[in-house]
């Protein structure tokens, strides 16, 4: 509009010249000078300055048809050529450059690249560039090779290993929705598919056409797609972000190339099917073409005047001087616009000519704004002057051409679009001076965004539309399909698109089509064509379609618009339906009830074979038959006769409601007894909610009530029954709620009939809260028909608040026809007595079973000891022996020192291990605990730290105990290592000791307990407590809930153990998160008051020169003592068996000071030996030794008085020690 108001302004100014010439003006020759000025003054504003800068573009290498290098080097494909033809509408001069994806954006980052022709919008790449409209969309897929499991969605790529492009549009995506951290990426499209059928990676992603392009260019027959196209990208133009002035004019560029048909053309050239055009934007194409062609013709002129010009100047300036004044008049006549002449000195701006449609766009007068210049350049909208400063300090830098898009506000306010041009050079004096043309172009950017938003908004509905749509070219190919269509019948987007419509039609269709297809475009529109439609699995869809044409500008036909309706589904339940029609006929004629139609007026309409048998009626006699006629009566359920009113029918037609579950007799002249049935009746409503008809359905109910008559005979025996039986009845009206009880139910609560409310409620109530979800789930599975009878054990509360077990036995004794429970019956049965008896059965079971379990774990441990403690004794023997070689500053005696610590550990868990088995060897004193324990407490406090508090609290006056000091320690130290463990932070543990005594009454009720006095030893903590399971599996040995390497689960199994072994028991009191207890009872030693004095103080390092006699079944274990025995300075006699023992005893002619044996050999025993060997040494000691003492000389570990043990494994240090006591000891 802008462009056709300037030529109409121009032109009746030109045919006048010849005319003004004739009548004396200037001639012909200076009228053309004037012409070629106003092209010129155009020319600058529209068309890009002669000596402007050439724009880089740059573009993928390899992105076929798109973007990629000819077989001569040279750059082709669609954006290439589209690019041109860009550059040459706008009168730009470009070069273009192709390389890596990677490098094209590093490219246009760092300004070596001013624009990229070819990149795919995203939200995340418009923070970083700024696009242009798109001018293409391209469908991404999957690549697969043909032997990878099949996949229809990206969803299911999810943690697969996948191929890319670098910096591409799909590696953003990929990486974006987090689809997988397993990328492979490529450096260009036939990179990713090479290296993915070179069996790299699982699947790849990328553009649909360069990839189909490469895998046929590339021989790649192993790869292949799969699943459908995913979704499409918008290819545009891009620049850095704010290079709008560039941006704006390859915008323009697309825009004229889409209105002139050229941009289809190319389309066609590289893709061979036109984009739909939108229908809704037929005028807003009509009206840009109307703008944007004659600025096409006029570009083309002005270029030609322009060329013309340069060769002619030199001898028109004179003439364009006369001739400035007919410039000054056409100039003003411009409609939307304005031309100028402005010279700028440095920061001062002065216009020395402004044409008069200034006023016009501004409001000011072109004297003002000669006059000041700043009037101008106030009305630039605040945002937009930094455009305009970058411009002019462009155009002084480098006399580039002047040009630039800005907002300005009217003297009204309001805000509108102005692009203003010019051509620059500098004057003699160094100024600048510059022609230019201003023009509102408000309008057209509005239709430009009008189109754009237009073309969108067509697209997004057309694609999204619910019904399947098509468009089909005048030879009945297709060139659109919306998804619904896609969905609809299954097949891709490339198998449809190009393809003739009746390639889609079974073969006797495709003539029909063939025929009917020219009547349709000379028609214009069809509608409820059917036509049958072949899907890609082979299915047929019977579909209806409705349609038009759309017509080009010049009414020759374009394109179909078409819809259809997918009608498969309910032609199939058309069909299934009258297939169920004859199935339901059947199945009321055959039914076992009556049913009866009647209409409004009560008249029968229709009954079935089953409705006349119950009335006495034929078929024929019920069509005529009325529901008041006389021959027929009907009866209440107390068999009293049936008013008209309470007829079903009747009570229908009167309520128009439903009326479900009467009873009624019908009184029928040919019976002597009246046929009883249930009936239900339905009322029928029209469209106009009228009541039209009635159906009644009605089932023989005739024996169900003779045996009701029957079971309320039986009930009422029952009861008599019962009343001299010790069980409580019940009876439950499940319809009203009531229930009734007999005396004995009551007596078993303690309560009278009169005291207890006959309701469900009252009886609940009295569950126990425990109880009553259990006992009421049993009775409403029974109600459901899930159980055959309800049968539960639960608790009742008595009138003294006592609570009693129960067993309730019930079932349903009446239903309705329909099987809902209408009543129920049962006994209860008082088991107080009986469970109690139960629990003390169980209660007893699972103490046997624990210390059988014990006793087995037991055994296992001491057969498991004697030989690992063998083991163990050779390894800390050797060890100590190499160490006594080695000098302690070589690595080998770190080494030596690591063995022994290992199986000193080792031997320790064999300690805790018979310990608990309760055969670990002790020799028990006589203590007083609270000395015992304050003996250990600075001990206590370095193993629990210092975070946590330690309270002792004993009680004065304890009874003493006779125990090994040692397993004090060994409990203490592992109930105190619990205890800590289970604080998390800060805490305190509790250590307290008092006497108790427990009576015959209180053992009777805890069978584990004998009655006695005892000394309690209680630790307790504040920590987070245990729960019932951690509870009753406290004391198993391995178990443990602290994390894997933190605990062997055999300290609290050794603490109990102990106690066991020393005749003592063990209560546990805890709950999470309210700390733990543990309370230890040990008994009171009855003999003499005071401690026992330990038996020797050996010095732990002191030899010997006596003779020792060591008996040793284990070869490996009597040449070790031998060498340790001999190293200490003692004579040795080693022998292998007792029988090989008594012998060297006999033979040798010395003294035998001390006899050194195992506890458990073959042929006899240590202790037996020994005897032997008092007959020829009275005086002879003995030292025993044994990894498990087998009771040979302790009693449940515990040693016989003068016993002098050592436990397998030992040390030097600790034989050292043992040997000098029993040697020096009287």
């Amino acid at each position: 509009m802008l462009i056709t108001g300037t030529i109409s302004a121009i032109f009746p100014q030109v045919q006048r010249w010849p005319r003004i010439s004739n009548e004396g003006l200037p001639g012909d020759k200076k009228m053309r000078t004037v012409i070629y000025l106003i092209c010129f003054v155009l020319m600058i504003s529209i068309a890009p300055a002669a000596a402007q800068k050439t724009i880089m573009v740059g573009g993928e290498i390899d992105y076929p048809p798109y973007c990629f290098l000819d077989k001569n080097g040279r750059p082709t494909g669609f954006q290439v050529d589209l690019t041109r033809s860009i550059a040459k509408v706008m009168g730009m001069e470009i070069e273009i450059s192709l390389s890596l994806w990677a490098e094209v954006r590093k490219g246009l980052e760092n300004g070596t690249i001013d624009i990229i022709c070819g990149m795919f919008y995203s939200e995340e790449r418009a923070e970083i560039y700024d696009f242009s409209p798109p001018y293409a969309i391209v469908s991404s897929v999957i690549f697969a090779r043909r032997d990878a499991p099949s996949v229809h969605s990206i969803d299911e790529l999810r943690n697969k290993e996948i191929i890319v492009m670098r910096g591409e549009a799909m590696h953003d995506f990929v990486v974006k929705q987090k689809i997988t951290q397993k990328l492979i990426l490529a450096e260009t499209p036939h990179d990713v598919l090479k290296r993915l059928a070179d069996g790299e990676g699982d699947y790849a992603l990328g553009a649909q056409m360069p990839g189909l392009y490469w895998i046929d260019k590339l021989g790649l027959s192993n790869i292949t797609t799969m699943g459908k196209p995913l979704e499409p990208f918008k290819d545009c133009f891009a620049v850095r972000k704010g290079n709008t002035l560039l941006l704006s004019r390859f915008s323009e560029g697309l825009m004229i190339l889409q209105q002139t048909g050229e941009f289809q053309k190319l389309h066609q050239k590289w893709f061979g099917v036109l984009e739909t055009p939108g229908v809704s934007l037929t005028k807003v194409l009509k009206y840009a073409a109307a703008v944007f062609l004659p600025l096409l013709v006029l570009m083309v002129a002005a270029f030609i005047w322009s060329w013309t010009l340069r060769h002619t100047v030199a001898h028109r300036t004179q003439e364009l001087s006369d001739s400035r004044q007919q410039l000054y008049t056409l100039s003003d006549n411009l409609p939307n616009g304005y031309v100028y002449q402005i010279v700028a000195d440095g920061e001062q701006r002065r216009f020395t000519y402004i044409s008069a449609g200034v006023e016009k766009l501004h409001g000011i007068s072109a004297k003002d704004v000669m006059a000041d210049a700043m009037l101008l350049y106030g009305q630039i909208v605040e945002e937009d002057r930094h455009l305009m400063a970058e411009q002019e300090a462009l155009t002084q830098e480098s006399l580039a051409r002047f040009y630039v898009e800005v907002r300005y506000r009217r003297p009204s306010g309001e805000i509108r679009w102005l692009l203003i041009t010019s051509s620059p050079r500098r004057l003699p004096d160094q100024r600048i001076a510059a022609e230019g043309l201003a023009i509102d172009i408000t309008d057209s950017k509005r239709a430009g965004e009008f189109l754009q938003e237009s073309e969108k908004r067509f697209r997004l509905h057309f694609e999204d539309a619910p019904l399947p749509s098509q468009s089909l070219d005048a030879n009945g190919n297709i060139i659109a399909v919306n998804k619904a269509w896609l969905k609809t019948l299954g097949y891709s987007i490339e198998d449809v698109l190009g393809q003739w419509f009746g390639k889609f039609l079974p073969a006797d269709h495709q003539d029909i089509f063939r025929e009917r297809f020219p009547r349709f475009k000379k028609m214009g529109e069809i509608f409820g064509a059917e036509f049958e439609m072949v899907a890609q699995d082979g299915s047929v869809k019977i579909v209806s379609f409705d349609g038009r044409i759309g017509l080009n500008p010049d009414g020759s036909f374009r394109q179909t618009y078409c819809v259809f309706k997918d009608l498969t589904t309910l032609r199939q339940t058309q069909d299934a339906l009258r297939e169920k029609e004859k199935d339901y006929r059947l199945l009321v004629e055959n039914l076992s009830t009556g049913i009866v139609v009647h209409g409004s007026d009560t008249g029968i309409l229709f009954s079935n074979p089953m409705a006349s048998a119950l009335l006495g009626l034929t078929e024929d006699q019920m069509r005529g038959k009325t529901a008041i006629d006389p021959a027929w009566s009907f009866l209440r359920e107390d068999k009293t006769p049936m008013p008209l009113e309470e007829y079903p029918v009747n009570r229908v037609l009167s309520s128009g409601d439903p009326l479900l579950g009467q009873v009624l007799g019908i009184r029928r002249p040919d019976r002597p007894e009246p046929v009883w049935v249930l009936c239900n009746a339905y009322p029928m409503i029209d469209g106009a909610g009228n009541l039209f008809r009635v159906v009644v359905a009605f089932s023989d109910i005739t024996e169900r009530k003779r045996t009701e008559e029957l079971l309320r005979e039986s009930e009422e025996r029952l009861a008599f029954v019962l009343e001299g039986s010790q069980l409580g009845y019940w009876d439950w009206n499940i319809e009203t709620g009531d229930v009734k009880r007999n005396e004995r139910w009551a007596e078993m609560l303690g309560y009278t009939l009169r005291e207890i409310e006959f309701n469900v409620k009252q009886w609940t109530d009295l569950h126990h809260p425990d109880d009553r979800e259990a006992a009421w789930k049993s009775i409403q599975d029974h109600l459901e028909g899930c159980t055959d009878v309800h049968k539960i054990e639960y608790r009742m509360r008595t009138k003294d608040g006592q609570y009693k077990w129960i067993l309730d036995c019930a079932r349903v004794v009446k239903r309705d026809a329909q099987g809902r429970p209408l009543r129920m019956s049962g006994t209860h049965t008082d088991i107080t007595d009986r469970r109690q008896a139960e629990e003390e059965r169980e209660r007893l079971q699972a103490q046997l079973n624990h210390a059988l379990k014990i006793e087995s774990v037991g055994r296992l441990a001491g057969g498991v000891a004697h030989d690992f403690n063998n083991m163990l004794g050779i390894i800390i023997g050797h060890a100590e022996m190499a160490m006594e070689q080695v000098d302690p500053v070589q690595p080998l005696y770190d080494d030596l020192l690591e063995i022994r610590k290992a199986a000193e550990r080792s031997a320790g868990l064999t300690r805790q291990l018979l310990a608990f088995a309760r055969r670990q060897t002790v020799s028990p004193r006589v203590l007083d605990l609270n000395e015992t324990v304050e003996s250990m407490l600075k001990m206590l406090r370095r193993l629990i730290g210092e975070g946590i508090d330690l309270a002792w609290q004993p009680r004065a006056g304890v009874w003493q105990i006779k125990m090994d000091p040692t397993q004090i320690d060994q409990i203490l130290a592992n109930l105190c290592i619990n205890a800590r463990d289970a604080i998390a932070d800060m805490g305190k543990i509790t250590i307290e000791t008092q006497n108790i005594v427990f009576d015959e009454d209180y053992c009777a009720l805890h069978v584990d307990v004998v009655p006695g006095e005892y000394v309690l030893l209680a630790v307790s903590d504040d920590g987070g407590g245990m729960d019932k399971e951690t509870l009753e599996k406290l004391f198993e040995p391995f178990y443990t809930t602290k994390e894997m390497g933190k605990g062997t689960g055999l300290g609290l199994a050794t603490v109990y153990g102990i106690v066991k072994q020393n005749n003592g028991f063990i209560n546990v009191y805890s709950e999470p998160g309210q700390g733990t207890t543990f309370k230890i009872y040990l008994p009171r030693y009855q003999g003499k008051a005071g401690q026992e004095k330990e038996k020797f103080q050996a010095d732990p390092v002191a030899g010997g020169h006596e003779t020792i006699l060591l008996v040793e079944d284990e070869p490996a274990i009597l040449k070790m003592t031998t060498t340790m025995l001999e190293r200490m300075g003692y004579s040795v006699l080693a022998a292998n068996t007792p029988g090989e023992a008594i012998r060297l005893a006999e033979a040798h002619p010395g003294e035998i000071s001390l006899l050194m044996t195992d506890v458990v050999m073959p042929e006899m025993n240590g202790r037996d030996l020994a005897k032997n060997l008092l007959s020829f040494y009275p005086h002879l000691k003995r030292l025993f030794m044994s990894g498990y003492t087998a009771n040979v000389i302790a009693h449940h570990g515990v040693l016989d008085e003068g016993m002098n043990f050592i436990q397998k494994p030992f040390s030097m240090k600790d034989l050292a020690a043992i040997l000098r006591g029993v040697l020096d000891s009287k």
